[in-house]
């Protein structure tokens, strides 16, 4: 993939996201209280992207509603609406899509490592609101005692979340192509160009067998991993143990998928 098409990529990728978390903001789920489904957007994008992506994401998000674009909850938008009392929540956002990124792409993507990861992401945008939402009430009227703001502004949400975390998990973890095969190039290290990572065969093999032991230390089936690897481009069916998945980055994928090709052919 050359420099211009992974930037094209990216682009639309993240201007994706940033579509998908303003409409799940306008999204109004009428129950006791109004349900939006900001967070189920952001747990989603957070599991199938790396964390950079993640992070402009959101802040994308957030840069379109604080000059003016109506794309927060309620159809706000504003630097107001950042530092009004519920704003840390926004500002949560950041952390729990980095904390997430980070999570599903140092051990991989898997059902349990995205419910625990989003939980922590989930719970550090709670801390983050909470405490913003304390500082601003004082600032305003009085002091709140945080067990009152947790059981304000946390506890009425936090069944809801828990359902959007489940279905976030199970649409990243889905067949469609959308969360497969595709989002497996975004999740590529943009900064190495396929066209200059030529090596030789006997280079090609010496890395494959560090490759091959670190996934045998850590438990994996080698031929497995590194065939879904070489199908779905996901840099995560490769663990990181001994900088197994920065070697494998640096091999071109059509001379692997040759190589293995021409040594099962002679043996």
């Amino acid at each position: 993939m050359g420099k211009r098409q992974t930037v094209a990529y990216d682009v639309t990728f993240i201007s994706v996201c940033v579509a998908l978390i303003v409409l799940c903001s306008w999204i109004s789920i009428p129950f006791f209280i109004h349900y939006t489904l900001q967070t189920f957007a952001i747990f989603l994008i957070a599991a199938i992207s790396d964390w950079k992506r993640s992070l402009l994401s959101v802040l994308v998000y957030l840069m379109l509603g604080i000059i003016g674009v109506p794309v927060f909850a309620g159809f706000q938008s504003g630097i107001s609406a950042l530092l009004h009392a519920t704003g840390g929540y926004l500002g949560g956002f950041v952390g729990s899509a980095i904390i997430i990124s980070l999570a599903t792409n140092h051990w991989g993507r898997t059902r349990l490592v995205m419910i625990v990861s989003m939980l922590i992401g989930l719970l550090f945008c709670y801390a983050t609101g909470t405490l913003w939402f304390i500082f601003v009430y004082a600032q305003n009227t009085e002091r709140l005692s945080l067990w009152t703001a947790i059981s304000t502004c946390c506890l009425p949400f936090f069944i809801p979340d828990l359902i959007k975390i489940l279905l976030a998990t199970t649409l990243a973890l889905s067949k469609n192509p959308l969360f497969t095969q595709n989002i497996g190039r975004y999740r590529m290290n943009t900064n190495i160009e396929q066209d200059n990572l030529r090596k030789s065969p006997e280079e090609i093999r010496e890395i494959l067998m560090q490759i091959y032991e670190a996934l045998c230390e850590k438990g994996y089936d080698p031929a497995r991993q590194i065939a879904g690897y070489i199908l779905s481009e996901d840099p995560v069916y490769i663990t990181d143990w001994k900088n197994a998945r920065g070697m494998i980055g640096h091999i071109n994928r059509d001379d692997l998928l040759l190589e293995l090709i021409k040594n099962y052919l002679e043996s």
